[in-house]
């Protein structure tokens, strides 16, 4: 079902394994490299809820190469502008658990500066939300 044209399909099938691994106890679950392409191809296609539930799924992935994390990050960068804080907020987590595979300096400057910025955007948000981006 990762693997399905809807991505709809796909985030839904994402979402119920890593809750299955969630109340299993053991994390399991995995995306695959040769999934990837069709993970990341889904978060531009579906719903914001979808892109919420396909960036808590990519927390699983274990990247191996600069390449990949850079793929990823590149990927996401584009929902730190969502007016949706929650799908900024899960792009923001993404981010930074790849930023440690870059080695370009220069690159990560620009990661945290685009972080930064939407961060500063959410903090003119309700109350409820920027105590939810400060904790």
């Amino acid at each position: 079902m990762i693997l399905d044209g809807n991505a709809l399909v796909v985030a839904n099938a994402l979402i119920a394994l890593v809750e299955i691994s969630i109340l299993s106890g053991e994390t399991k679950f995995k995306i695959k490299s040769k999934n990837l392409v069709r993970v990341l191809a889904a978060l531009n296609e579906t719903s914001e809820w979808g892109q919420i539930f396909i960036l808590e799924a990519l927390t699983y992935f274990k990247a191996k190469k600069e390449k990949q994390a850079e793929t990823i990050i590149d990927s996401v960068i584009p929902r730190l502008s969502h007016s949706n804080p929650a799908v900024v907020m899960s792009a923001v987590k993404i981010i930074l658990r790849f930023i440690d595979l870059v080695n370009n300096e220069d690159e990560k400057k620009g990661y945290n500066k685009k972080i930064s910025n939407s961060m500063m955007t959410i903090l003119t948000a309700a109350p409820e939300i920027q105590w939810v981006l400060l904790r």
